[in-house]
């Protein structure tokens, strides 16, 4: 980390911003974000079968890659590419459980369910990221529109980053031997 960030951390954690209602409130800490005021705690599971996890990217005025992806439980992994992709239509393939537990150890890192349920900036010209899970009874997703402009958490696009590499979307969004 850089002196600069590290100085704009320490003077995030110490200022002051002005609320809606002309009231001082302390700023959010700009690595953890702005969370529900209400804390959720993540749900235990007790059917893998019922996980689902989808993560869809929309389109930008450019040229954005437009996919969604769907992890289920048994580790079956559903791509399917629209537009600015290496391939559009479905693909399959499947993952260890293992990665897919590991992958929902993230989402309990994080604190999902213990977000809004969408970050977005005022700003034009970027792409949406939806992220989702859903388990047994409950589910929760989070609309990332520029969201850490927004103070969504630093962890749920770490999360977005996770999800592309567990289900290896890399090979159908740019090909196999390119780097996202």
């Amino acid at each position: 980390m850089t002196i600069s960030r590290l100085l704009a951390i320490g003077l995030a954690l110490f200022s002051v911003a002005a609320a809606p209602s002309g009231k001082a409130v302390p700023a959010q800490h700009p690595l953890e974000g702005v969370r529900p005021s209400t804390k959720v705690p993540f749900p235990k599971i007790s059917d893998w079968n019922s996980l689902h996890i989808r993560m869809e990217r929309t389109a930008c005025y450019g040229t954005c890659p437009v996919y969604s992806v769907e992890i289920a439980g048994d580790g079956t992994v559903t791509f399917i590419g629209e537009r600015y992709v290496n391939a559009t239509g479905q693909q399959t393939a499947h993952i260890a459980k293992a990665k897919v537990q590991e992958l929902f150890k993230k989402f309990e890192k994080c604190e999902f369910f213990w977000t809004r349920d969408a970050y977005e900036a005022s700003i034009t010209d970027m792409p949406s990221t939806i992220v989702s899970i859903s388990f047994d009874t409950r589910s929760k997703s989070v609309t990332d529109y520029a969201g850490e402009r927004a103070g969504m958490p630093k962890a749920i696009a770490e999360l977005e980053e996770a999800i592309d590499k567990a289900a290896g979307t890399q090979e159908w969004v740019i090909g196999k031997d390119k780097d996202l």
